[in-house]
């Protein structure tokens, strides 16, 4: 037997149970390390107590304090800690650093304790007994709250000045601001107090029934506050108006906690803490809500910016993860502000052009990449085109109803006839240039152009199935993919075709790289594999039982594929294994389309649904 530090006490137990617990409590901190696929590992030094706070004064260097009252340097952003004291006869709960050397601390009965030599001793601030809510704007300014409702300002050597006595305020628990002087507090009978003017005048609002539990204040007026029972608000206009945010289905003990703030990160997205081993990330602009499994069922406890490029966790066992910010982490919708019609085709070129088609025959463009968008006129064309083929900003192909083929000179404003077959029906359209394209549709139809389609040609495929899609890779090499698990192959600009594979079920999108390798998805979750142009297929399932409608690659190893109820799956292995994209719907999805440069994708399907964004950047 021996003594043996866990969790802050010293405890007499067994050497070899000392030392398995001392092991798991290492192993668990690179574990963290996988969260949201940007975080970075940490080195597994053995810390056993649970951490309370954080504050990183630059991107590069953090301090921590645990519930033992041990303050932790950790340079390098969390990767090593240097011990740097003990405060146990302070009893800080709460620490905030505006440099490596001034910082502020708050001891548990709400007292204010500063130190100028980097944490390694405190001295007392004589400030109001009993301040809970405490908090630092940018230049070193700290806010105090009081159990009375009165506000404080503390700025440097000056000592605390009551800016304010707020009436009906109550119990003040938690204080977040902005660079724009906004600034949120939250009491503890759950009301909210705002100012827009440096806290003289206070406005009041209760966006929930209950005890707020988390606060946190964006830039542009975005405030999101959370409480018990899984209770998320967004407002995006300063606290006048606030709304409801969905969580996500799983885990469901997110409706059973009370759910704290991690703050808002620097991309304008927002943390959220509470459910063991999970971290909800939450974007400001669409108010969707992503969780994230954090490996073991530790809680995290806090998190501090790392100036503009990440984000530092803290939690129970001395787990700590560093999180990488940037564009994109999740398919956001877009406003485009028109009628509930499916969406029925996605068209990118580059990183800037993009096409959406309805199924009602409206055309919207997007010349940055899918952010804002511009509706064409109705076409004159009857019927109006629903699928679409662009070769460069101004040249494209559609379809027309299920008969008719159409052209644009002008980016899709305007459309003009090209061919008509009242006896056949057409599901897709595909053009490799301006001069070569081809249609397949019912019954094993294909028509074929090569002269931009001022004469076509009409063939079947060894099929009385209907093909669902075409695409080539060059001028000779070409799939197509249908009813009864069919697949076809040309090599020759399709003036002849070879089944690749049959079977049950129908295909319904397919994906080649000019390397040969590629991929189909079709009816219950089924996806198929080739490196050899389709003479060989590896099953590659994703985890549904649903029909997959839409893929798109980026290149031989990120894929995105979506299709019933709203589902969409990821791989960053080529296929082999899948990992579920929430889009907070159960809309079918039936197009994709992705960036090879900046891995931006748009998901469309039925109601009007369209999404952007990189699913790829938060995803392991």
């Amino acid at each position: 037997m021996v003594f043996c530090r866990l969790r802050g006490r010293w405890v007499w137990i067994s050497a070899a149970r000392c030392g398995i617990e001392i092991w798991m409590t290492a192993l668990a901190i690179p574990v963290f390390a996988l969260l949201l696929g940007q975080l970075v590992p940490v080195n597994p030094s053995i810390h056993p107590d649970d951490f309370l706070s954080v504050s990183c004064p630059d991107r590069r260097s953090c301090l921590m304090l645990d519930n033992a009252s041990n303050l932790w340097f950790a340079p390098g952003g969390g990767t090593r800690l240097i011990h740097r004291s003990n405060q146990k006869k302070i009893g800080l709960t709460k620490i905030a650093f505006t440099g490596l050397i001034d910082g502020w601390g708050l001891d548990h009965k709400g007292g204010l304790w500063r130190t100028r030599n980097g944490g390694r001793s405190f001295l007392p601030v004589p400030s109001p007994g009993g301040s809970p809510a405490f908090g630092i704007r940018a230049g070193g300014e700290v806010w105090l709250g009081t159990r009375n409702g009165s506000v404080f300002r503390l700025h440097r050597k000056k000592k605390p000045t009551r800016i304010a006595k707020i009436r009906g305020g109550g119990d003040l628990k938690l204080f977040d601001f902005n660079r724009k002087g906004l600034i949120a507090a939250a009491t503890g009978d759950g009301s909210l107090l705002l100012s827009g003017d440096r806290g003289k005048k206070w406005a009041q609002a209760r966006p929930l029934s209950g005890e707020i539990t988390g606060l946190a204040v964006g830039q542009e007026g975005r405030i999101v506050v959370s409480g018990c029972r899984g209770t998320v608000m967004l407002s995006q206009d300063s606290g006048k108006t606030f709304k409801t945010l969905k969580l996500p289905k799983k885990p469901e003990s997110w409706r059973s906690v009370c759910i704290t703030s991690g703050g808002f990160i620097a991309d304008g997205r927002f943390l959220l803490l509470g459910t063991p081993g999970n971290v909800l990330l939450g974007n400001a602009d669409s108010g969707l809500l992503q969780n994230f499994t954090v490996g073991p069922k530790r809680n995290w406890r806090a998190v501090a910016l790392l100036g503009q490029s990440g984000a530092l966790l803290v939690g129970d066992g001395g787990a700590r993860a560093v999180l990488k910010t940037g564009s994109g982490g999740e398919l956001a919708r877009t406003n485009l502000g028109h009628s509930r019609s499916a969406v029925t085709e996605i068209q990118m070129l580059g990183r800037r052009h993009v096409w959406a088609a309805f199924m009602d025959g409206e055309i919207h463009y997007s010349a940055d990449g899918g952010k804002k968008w511009k509706a064409f006129p109705r076409s004159k064309a009857k019927p109006e085109p629903f699928e679409i083929s662009f070769v460069d900003k101004r040249h494209g192909f559609a379809l027309a109803g299920q008969h008719r083929i159409l052209s644009t000179s002008d980016g899709g404003q305007t459309w003009q006839a090209l061919g008509n077959w009242p006896d056949t029906f057409l599901n897709d359209i595909f053009f490799i240039d301006r001069n070569n394209g081809w249609a397949v549709g019912k019954m094993g139809c294909l028509v074929r152009t090569t002269d931009g389609g001022k004469t076509w040609t009409l063939s079947r495929l060894p099929t009385d199935r209907d093909l669902n899609q075409i695409r080539f890779v060059g001028q000779n090499r070409g799939w197509v993919v249908g009813d009864k698990q069919a697949v076809f192959r040309t090599v020759d600009g399709g003036r002849t075709w070879s089944r690749m594979l049959a079977g049950r079920g129908s295909l319904y999108s397919l994906h080649f790289e000019r390397s040969g390798e590629g991929w189909v998805c079709g009816d219950a979750g089924i996806v198929l594999h080739t490196t050899d142009g389709g003479k060989a297929w590896t099953p590659q399932p994703a985890p549904t039982h649903s029909t997959l409608r839409a893929m798109s690659f980026l290149d031989q190893k990120r894929g995105l594929i979506g299709g019933d109820k709203g589902q969409v799956f990821l791989t960053k292995d080529g296929g082999k294994s899948w990992k579920p994209v929430e889009i907070n719907s159960r809309t079918r999805v039936v197009t994709i389309a992705c960036d090879r440069r900046s891995a931006v994708c748009l998901v469309g399907g039925d109601r009007g649904l369209l999404l952007y964004g990189n699913p790829f950047r938060f995803h392991p």
